[in-house]
């Protein structure tokens, strides 16, 4: 099922409601739905349904603009759980995760291209497993590997650097078309959950709003403004979280509605408008979804070229050394290459 709106956005706004007929696994095994996770600006959308019985495997799904949902074949090495996809850009470029091994708890990053190739999404070196939580227009991946924040640029991984001495390490979150990466490291049991920003080489961490302890970030638009929530915790306990948007200089808490304590922004177009969630008893579970209004912008930021990626991964290789430096000086080959396929970019509505 999905919601667009017919016209411009607006207070008084029309929607047309589009569904898409579950799977029909025959017999009486009934239907499987599909659960959609991703959603490009072009009204396609990616997600994954459960296979028919008796097979527990996810099968990873894409429905282009316009189109009905087509099955994606499984990647290379998937095992018994199957694979599913969780987010494409508006070319048409799928990233998701397969499950591998004989047990399927082996997570690998993968990539659904439009030209019905599948790709492995490559682990750091000595690594096993790789995850991608988003893709832009330009084709770059952000995700982790292996406790590391990563963005993969024609199949080459750029480390994002936390600060030294976390320990249970970190992952990107989100990527704009202008290049800013969001995500978060460390652990609330020790108060050093905290949110990050991060363009052209450039580490920025995200504080949480006053009187609380831990923050996480999980969406950016193309002007930086990034968005997700700022968190409190007592012994190990979660005691509140409020929306909130850190701006080029402030973190700003979003208000929540009467009665609903806890909240978390997910996501902000380049609008400003910002989506998230409210959650009224966190042990029953029950959960609303939420809306803000524009906040605060940085001014408009250039669009990354290919050489943006390329350079920015010459000077974070003039920083580290051993491995590391060998592994992100591999990039320069890539990009003495040229440009990846999908370098152009298409301008968000």
């Amino acid at each position: 099922m999905a919601l667009s709106i017919v016209g411009p956005a607006c207070a008084q706004c029309t929607y047309e409601l589009k569904t898409w007929s579950p799977w029909n696994c025959g017999g009486i095994w009934g239907t499987e739905s599909y659960q959609a996770l991703g959603l490009d600006n072009v009204e396609g959308w990616c997600g994954h349904r459960h296979a028919c019985f008796p097979s527990e495997a996810q099968l990873p799904v894409y429905c282009p603009p316009g189109g009905v949902p087509q099955e994606l074949p499984l990647p290379p090495g998937a095992g018994p759980n199957g694979a599913h996809s969780v987010a494409v850009n508006d070319f048409g470029m799928v990233v998701g995760t397969s499950f591998q091994g004989p047990n399927g708890t082996i997570q690998m990053g993968c990539i659904w291209k439009p030209d019905g190739t599948v790709a492995t999404i490559p682990p750091l070196d000595g690594g096993w497993m790789s995850k991608p939580y988003a893709v832009n227009n330009s084709g770059i991946i952000a995700g982790m590997s292996m406790s590391w924040p990563c963005v993969w640029a024609n199949g080459e991984a750029i480390v994002i650097p936390i600060p030294d001495g976390v320990l249970s390490g970190g992952y990107a979150t989100d990527i704009s078309d202008s290049g800013f990466v969001v995500g978060e490291y460390g652990h609330h049991s020790n108060s050093s959950l905290r949110g990050f920003r991060w363009r052209d080489g450039e580490f920025e961490v995200l504080e949480p709003a006053v009187s609380y302890t831990v923050c996480r970030a999980r969406g950016v638009n193309d002007s930086g403004v990034a968005v997700g929530a700022s968190q409190k915790y007592n012994n190990g306990v979660w005691v509140g979280s409020v929306a909130a948007v850190w701006t080029k200089d402030e973190v700003i808490a979003l208000p929540s509605l009467p009665g609903h304590p806890f909240s978390y922004a997910m996501s902000i177009n380049s609008s400003g408008g910002i989506i998230g969630g409210r959650d009224l008893a966190l042990i029953l579970g029950e959960w609303t979804g939420s809306r803000w209004a524009a906040a605060s912008r940085m001014p408009e930021s250039p669009r990354p070229s290919q050489g943006s990626v390329c350079e920015d991964a010459r000077r974070m290789t003039s920083k580290r050394d051993g491995l590391e430096r060998s592994r992100l000086a591999n990039l320069d080959a890539v990009c003495e290459a040229g440009a990846s396929a999908h370098s152009s970019t298409v301008s968000k509505v």
